[in-house]
């Protein structure tokens, strides 16, 4: 085999063994989190933020629930308890928010 030869073939051979790797970097860095309890942007973008509707299919995020609101009719995700609130909306019925907590009158 000519020198020349070698020298492209052996080039064209390490080239795609680069390009290779690199695909395979780029593939191992798009790895669903599931399972690390790291959460993914299309994760926290499928769960429901507070004041809107939610059932089964649609959960709410984080500390949220499920529930009535005392201003609007129908299931909201809304906070319980003694939650932080802005608007008695983002409490779960019958509490309303006072002082900016949800408390019940």
């Amino acid at each position: 085999m000519d020198d020349s030869k070698f020298d492209a073939w052996t080039r064209r051979g390490f080239g795609r063994a680069a390009g290779g790797a690199a695909a395979s970097l780029l593939g191992l860095a798009g790895l669903d989190t599931a399972g690390t309890g790291v959460a993914g942007a299309a994760d926290r973008a499928r769960c429901r933020k507070v004041t809107r509707s939610c059932s089964a299919t649609k959960p709410c995020c984080g500390d949220l629930t499920c529930g009535r609101s005392v201003i609007r009719e129908g299931k909201f995700c809304c906070r319980k308890g003694t939650a932080r609130c802005q608007d008695s909306k983002d409490c779960c019925a019958p509490a309303l928010c006072t002082d900016n907590r949800c408390a019940v009158p």
